[in-house]
């Protein structure tokens, strides 16, 4: 069982995924898969989504681990709508990808 923690503020939660990269996410996913991970879309493992709140957020990965079930709730969910928000939209404009 945890200890009591301090609060956490993740109100700028979504600036700071912002500023992440690919790097942050392959080497989150990496930590993800050692630690034992084995679902097959990263993106949905709570681990992962912990990893990437704590790199956000400037923190270890234990003190969002450490926070109250609802608010470590929260700060997941937070990352999962932000990596999610745009799917199904169209692609941008500058996009790489062939819009065939």
């Amino acid at each position: 069982m945890a200890t009591k923690a301090k609060k956490i503020d993740i109100s700028k939660l979504e600036e700071g995924l912002e500023q992440l990269t690919g790097f942050d996410f392959k080497a989150a996913e990496k930590t993800a898969r050692s630690n034992g991970e084995n679902i097959p879309e990263i993106a949905l493992s709570k681990s992962f989504q912990a990893l990437l709140a704590a790199k956000a957020l400037g923190v270890g990965v234990l003190a969002i681990e450490d926070m109250p079930i609802a608010d470590f709730a929260k700060a997941t969910t937070k990352v999962f709508n932000f990596l999610y928000k745009d799917l199904g939209k169209n692609p941008p404009a500058d996009s790489t990808e062939s819009q065939e």
